[in-house]
């Protein structure tokens, strides 16, 4: 199973017509996620994150239906759901790694906390991880799955 950060469901969700190639790479994701070809999970921690997007890029008298719209597309898709980690639990993670930006910490011990097996993201701050737990772009990531059909 892997981990999608809410930069890979933001370029989803609502990056069609202003980063094309990130929706391109997350739509070939997605596309396996429905298909059930990949597991893949996301957590609670990604909702106030697209919220933020949505304010920053919306009328306010929009902002409320553009999220709605966007959940109600994410939650069409077979994902697995991981609540917020008690507060315990994610501090003893935490423990495990460091990561400059304090968000992208929880999605870290989210993955952690769940044994996913790679987090796919666009955020370069995760980079800092890697030796923790891998980390893909959607396409770096078809690409070893592409891989490892071809080695069968």
């Amino acid at each position: 199973m892997v981990y999608l950060d809410s930069t890979v469901l933001i370029a989803f969700l609502y990056e069609e017509r202003d980063q094309p190639e990130r929706f391109g790479e997350t739509n070939r994701l997605m596309e396996f996620v429905r298909q059930q070809k990949v597991e893949a999970a996301i957590s609670f921690y990604a909702l106030p994150e697209l919220y933020a997007f949505v304010k920053a890029h919306q009328a306010e008298s929009d902002v409320s239906s553009t999220l709605r719209l966007g959940l109600l597309e994410l939650f069409l898709i077979p994902l697995i759901i991981f609540p917020f980690l008690p507060r315990e639990r994610f501090n003893d993670l935490k423990k495990q790694f460091v990561i400059v930006d304090p968000d992208d910490a929880r999605h870290v011990a989210s993955a952690l906390s769940q044994n996913c097996s790679a987090i796919i993201t666009f955020d370069h701050h995760f980079q800092q991880v890697r030796e923790l737990i891998p980390v893909f772009t959607p396409d770096e990531y078809l690409a070893t799955l592409e891989n490892e059909s071809e080695g069968e």
